[in-house]
Parts: structure tokens; C-alpha cells; sequence
């Protein structure tokens, strides 16, 4: 993105996107299911794309002070479980990088044209959207609260027998 644009750069971004999917996929087949995709700013924007477009199912998406960024290939490559992937997506409502208006249209676009649920509680599927009205762009104590209690959600506990086998 240039500053002070909305030109995306696509090739950059999806060359990101392609390296972030091979890191994913590569994580997943060590721990299979505990790989949580998060970012924030432009990785969160990263993450939400490259979360909902790879091969390799995410145990969950988090999104910190991000954007829904090249929409037409997230329409286009929107992945079969990507309206399962829990996904918290946190905002300032003082962001002066990126205006939560652009963050609260992202959410919209994900439910409307993604056909994303909004979450049912912390770690359940969906979109879980939270503006934290006085924080600028960056994160607060209360945003990090949610993101412990999201991680415990959707990271499943390690097998203790899958983890003995894997130390020995």
C-alpha cells in the first residue's frame, strides 16, 4: 500500500501471502491444529488473508489494528473452512493509521460478501469485532485479556503421549 493510497501493492502481497502459507503449512505439520495466524497492522491484514486463503486451516485468526486488504482475492480463493476459522479481530477507536471506519467496513465485507458469522463468544467461530473506543493504534491491557482467553479457545491442549513421543 503507498502511503497515502489505497493502491494495493498485489504482488508484494501475495508473495507475503505465499511465504506466510508455506511457514503455516510447514508449523501445522509439526503441530497439527495449533497454529494461530496474527498480526497487526499490515500483518494483521497479511494474516487475514492469508488465513482464510491457504491450504492449511489456521486454528485461528487474530487481527490487530488491520484491514481486509485485496478483497478480490479473498472472494476469489476463499477457502471451505475459512467460515469455521475463529478469528478476533481488535481495533482503536483512535487509530489515526487505520481509521476504524476502514476496520469496521473489513468486518462488514467478511460477513456480507465472505459470508463470515460474527462469533458466538471468545474462540467460537466467526468474527469476533471489538473497538476499544480510547485506544490509538497499538494494543491496551483489555485487547491482550481477550487475546489470552481467545488463545486458550482455539488452541487445543497438547497430548501429553504426542508430546513425551516428540522430546525423546
Amino acid at each position: 500500500l503507498e502511503f497515502g493510497s489505497n493502491k494495493e501493492d498485489e504482488p508484494g502481497i501475495r508473495s507475503a501471502v505465499g511465504a506466510v502459507a508455506k511457514l503455516l503449512a510447514e508449523e501445522d505439520a509439526r503441530a497439527p491444529g495449533r497454529v494461530v495466524l496474527g498480526g497487526f497492522s499490515q500483518g494483521a491484514g497479511l494474516s487475514l488473508l492469508t488465513g482464510l486463503t491457504s491450504d492449511t486451516k489456521p486454528a485461528g485468526l487474530v487481527v490487530f489494528s488491520g484491514r481486509a486488504m485485496m478483497r478480490g482475492d479473498l472472494k476469489e480463493r476463499l477457502a471451505p473452512y475459512a467460515k469455521e476459522t475463529p478469528i478476533f479481530w481488535a481495533h482503536g477507536g483512535q487509530d489515526q493509521m487505520i481509521q476504524v471506519a476502514t476496520a469496521r467496513d473489513g468486518f462488514n465485507f467478511v460477513k456480507k460478501e465472505l459470508g463470515l458469522s460474527e462469533a458466538k463468544g471468545v474462540g467460537a467461530p466467526g468474527v469476533d469485532f471489538r473497538v476499544y473506543e480510547a485506544m490509538p493504534h497499538s494494543t491496551c491491557p483489555e485487547e491482550l485479556e481477550v487475546l489470552k482467553e481467545f488463545l486458550k479457545k482455539v488452541v487445543p491442549k497438547e497430548d501429553v503421549q504426542t508430546a513425551e513421543v516428540g522430546n525423546e
